[in-house]
């Protein structure tokens, strides 16, 4: 027995409400469709067919099941010569929202690849570490940063059309880097401005390997302004707390622009102002701009969280500055509270393991100024919040409330940066001294 669905039937003359069978071919539904939105004159069904909002024309042999239409829906009569055949949109917002919705926010792995990377990883580093325990030390280091960087390159090399190989030749690269830096370790700063390196090969390494030239782009141009920005710092700025806050607050106040700049630069906001003029984009169009702006969003937010955190780690300069403690704490809320306005969980992620990576970094900094179990007491408390925000069911006036609240507290921490980065130069007390 054939299901009815309650559709709108949209025509020039009037709207009509009717239950169309989903199973019966479109060209004979025409007939008793046009017979009820066209009681005086019904118009030839050759000549017209049904439109579903924002989508394609319909086929005279197609029925209402084959083109997806769900109960309550909108259909438009549209003469035959003019249908649409691709999907337009009417909604940019509601479409994105619907294009980013679709996008998972777990990742999952077959039980062949996570067996294939297991025995990989384990040969490689079997064979790295033997190899290096019989060379000099220096040599033995620069061999394991040389083949940790030389697996990410031949990912790159090979490409996603040859075999997908990412997830096998990244953690190899990943655990071969980090027992170099464990076993041949140069200075913990030296380790991590080349963790800092390793990372943004790795970044640069999946966008060739999955041909993302819009990947690549914002890759290397986050990369080039962010290597430009440290390299003014470490020209202008000579002690290393004051560069390290410096560019670490000029990280979140990109970071507060970056949904910006990714919506220009992706097309959308064009888009929104074609949709002003009565224009009709397809939706294979939004399709593409919504996923270049996630993609170069990500790109660089990775990009800045590791900025962030590199400017962070120089804080220990500065421990006795109470102004630059505080600017340091200021920082982390922001990047907190900025995550909940990310669309991607891999942005929101990010972000959120860079408070907390921050946080535990604050507790190990003053591990001796502060008693141990508020340290821990701290701690844990971020980390149920951060943990019942994501999984509560809110009510939503209680939800809207929170986000109200939270866009306040964001609008305050911003405007405290300036002065709090002032007081940590000690401009303050220049000033007391001159008047």
């Amino acid at each position: 027995m054939s299901k009815y669905l309650r559709l709108t039937v949209l025509s020039d003359q009037r709207n009509v409400e009717l239950m169309l069978p989903e199973s019966v071919p479109v060209g004979e539904l025409m007939p008793e469709v046009l017979k009820l939105t066209h009681p005086q004159s019904p118009p030839n069904p050759r000549e017209l067919t049904l439109t579903p909002v924002g989508g394609r024309s319909l086929s005279t042999s197609q029925t209402l099941s084959d083109a997806s239409i769900v109960d309550g829906a909108q259909i438009r009569l549209d003469r035959r010569d003019q249908a649409i055949h691709a999907p337009i949109v009417y909604d940019l917002a509601d479409t994105t929202g619907q294009l980013t919705s679709d996008s998972a926010a777990t990742w999952t792995i077959r039980r062949g690849r996570l067996t294939t990377i297991a025995l990989l990883t384990m040969l490689l580093t079997v064979l790295v570490t033997g190899l290096q325990g019989q060379l000099e030390p220096d040599l033995a280091r620069n061999i394991g940063l040389g083949i940790s960087a030389g697996l990410l390159a031949l990912m790159a090399g090979l490409g996603q059309e040859l075999v997908k190989c990412d997830l096998e030749l990244v953690i190899p690269s990943a655990l071969i880097f980090a027992l170099t830096q464990w076993n041949y370790r140069d200075g913990i700063t030296s380790a991590w401005f080349e963790s800092c390196l390793w990372f943004g090969l790795l970044v640069l390494c999946l966008a060739v390997t999955h041909r993302a030239m819009h990947t690549i782009v914002i890759a290397v141009t986050s990369m080039v302004f962010f290597g430009l920005l440290w390299w003014a710092g470490i020209t202008w700025i000579d002690d290393l707390g004051y560069r390290g806050m410096s560019l670490a607050t000029a990280t979140v106040i990109i970071i507060g622009i970056l949904p910006r700049f990714a919506l220009i630069l992706s097309g959308l906001t064009s888009i929104d102002d074609h949709l002003a003029a009565s224009e009709r984009p397809q939706r294979v169009r939004i399709s593409r701009a919504v996923s270049q702006a996630h993609e170069g969003l990500s790109t660089a937010v990775l990009v800045c969280c590791l900025s962030f955190v590199t400017g962070l780690y120089l804080l220990r300069e500065l421990r006795d500055n109470g102004w630059a403690i505080g600017l340091g704490l200021v920082l982390l809320a922001l990047i907190g509270l900025r995550a909940r306005t990310m669309p991607q969980v891999i942005e929101r992620t990010a972000m959120i393991a860079t408070l907390l990576l921050g946080l535990v970094y604050y507790a190990w900094l003053f591990r001796n100024d502060v008693p141990g179990w508020l340290t821990m007491v701290l701690l844990i408390a971020t980390i149920v919040i951060v943990v019942a925000v994501r999984l509560l069911q809110l009510p939503p006036h209680i939800a809207a409330w929170l986000r109200i609240a939270a866009r306040r507290a964001e609008m305050l921490l911003a405007i405290t940066i300036f002065p709090l980065l002032i007081g940590t130069f000690g401009i303050y007390g220049q000033l007391v001294n001159v008047f």
